[in-house]
């Protein structure tokens, strides 16, 4: 299948989101992310693989304005995003998860649920109702009264999508969604970033090392090592890549 049908059966656009160019992050005489150039095409599932220290964390927080690049430009929805603050960037429709969990662990699942549809939500039964059918989505309808931090890991996991879906992104970036998920929330979770993408119109970049799962439901992938683009494009024509196979997969998936 070629570029052009396989736009075509997944449904997404040519027309890049989000275009990065040269990106770079220097650290004294290190160097964790360099010249990397892509894009992220409106309306597609793109996976940033690689080994342990390519520099796909380093990535995720240069795009969400958690770090500041040492060079390079990030153009998201035709305007740049370069020097703006994580919330100014959020504002704009680039959400993103973190591998460890971002929200109040003293409040409530729902309480949770509310303050992040604050923006999107005008009034409390607004953001009451909001935060109900969230939380029925991402599977956490039946934990909506429970302290946010004593829930199990997994359960952690999936209020971190919630919240992050509750502003209704246009990217929505996710740093290890799927760490610590059995294999129903995993089968569950991957379905939901379906429907948010086919229904949705969502745009999603995902981290995750569940490699099974990303060949599933990735329509492309960026490969990296040591902070460099070693490989991009479909599934296929990752898993059949003799470098990415080398660096990262280790045998054909």
């Amino acid at each position: 299948m070629n570029g052009q049908d396989l736009h075509s059966s997944r449904g997404y656009s040519a027309h890049p989101l989000l275009a990065v160019s040269g990106l770079t992050r220097r650290y004294g005489g290190l160097v964790a992310v360099s010249n990397l150039d892509f894009e992220i095409r409106a309306g597609e599932i793109l996976g940033l693989i690689g080994p342990n220290g390519a520099g796909k964390t380093t990535t995720f927080n240069l795009l969400s304005g958690h770090v500041k690049p040492s060079g390079g430009t990030l153009m998201f929805d035709g305007a740049s995003i370069v020097g703006l603050a994580p919330h100014e960037i959020s504002r704009r429709g680039l959400v993103r998860t973190f591998q460890h969990e971002s929200f109040f662990r003293d409040m409530t699942v729902l309480e949770n649920l509310v303050i992040a549809g604050n923006r999107r939500w005008r009034t409390q039964q607004q953001r009451a109702d909001g935060a109900h059918a969230i939380a029925a989505r991402v599977g956490l309808e039946k934990h909506l009264d429970m302290i946010a931090g004593s829930l199990p890991h997994g359960l952690q996991r999936l209020l971190s999508v919630g919240i992050a879906i509750s502003t209704k992104p246009k990217l929505l970036g996710l740093d290890e969604p799927l760490t610590g998920l059995h294999t129903v929330e995993v089968a569950n979770v991957l379905n939901l970033f379906r429907t948010l993408c086919r229904e949705d119109g969502t745009t999603i970049l995902i981290v995750d090392h569940n490699m099974k799962a990303m060949m599933g439901i990735c329509d492309r992938f960026i490969v990296l090592q040591y902070g460099k683009m070693l490989a991009q494009g479909s599934a296929e024509e990752v898993r059949n890549n003799p470098e990415v196979i080398g660096a990262y997969l280790g045998t054909a998936q």
